[in-house]
């Protein structure tokens, strides 16, 4: 049967509504939960080999250190709001990762310090991404901002991670 307009006469009570919409929004979120866990596969054991750089405090360069190495164990699961990892890695930093659909960010950072000069400084802030490679690894890099000098240095430190 069809009314005026010639639509179908259904009318759905607020209750039926209501669970078509959830089921509606569950299975969008499905879709996207899956698709990145699919795209991304962050699940294993890695070894991660991070850039290092000392600030020159009176040129404000960088200069290359010795990289840092270390084993990451990762688990990651994607539900509804969207993929979550966490890190054990053998530098005994634990990292805790959210994936927004292109790239791997770092929720909290640890306090973070820089080279300068030789001296340890803090970081005012740090940010850290990974974006995944279609080899399996993933590249990112950690940045943050020191005081070196009395003048603010922004250090971006490469992170490649592979499979191990």
């Amino acid at each position: 049967m069809t009314n005026r307009d010639g639509r179908l006469g259904i009318v759905l009570s607020r209750g039926a509504a209501a669970t078509l919409g959830a089921l509606a929004l569950a299975a969008a979120g499905m879709a996207f939960a899956g698709g990145a866990n699919a795209a991304t596969g962050f699940n294993g054991t890695y070894t991660a080999v991070q850039k290092s750089v000392m600030i020159d405090p009176e040129t404000g360069g960088q200069v290359a250190q010795p990289d840092q190495v270390s084993t990451w164990i990762v688990f990651s699961e994607c539900s509804l709001p969207g993929c979550t990892a966490h890190i054990v890695s053998n530098s005994l930093n634990p990292l805790e990762m959210v994936f927004d659909g292109k790239q791997w960010n770092r929720v909290a950072i640890t306090p973070q310090t820089g080279n300068c000069g030789g001296a340890t400084v803090p970081a005012r802030g740090a940010v850290q991404v990974l974006q995944p490679r279609a080899d399996g690894s993933y590249s990112g890099a950690l940045t943050s901002t020191v005081d070196c000098g009395g003048a603010p240095v922004a250090l971006s430190q490469p992170i490649t991670v592979t499979p191990a």
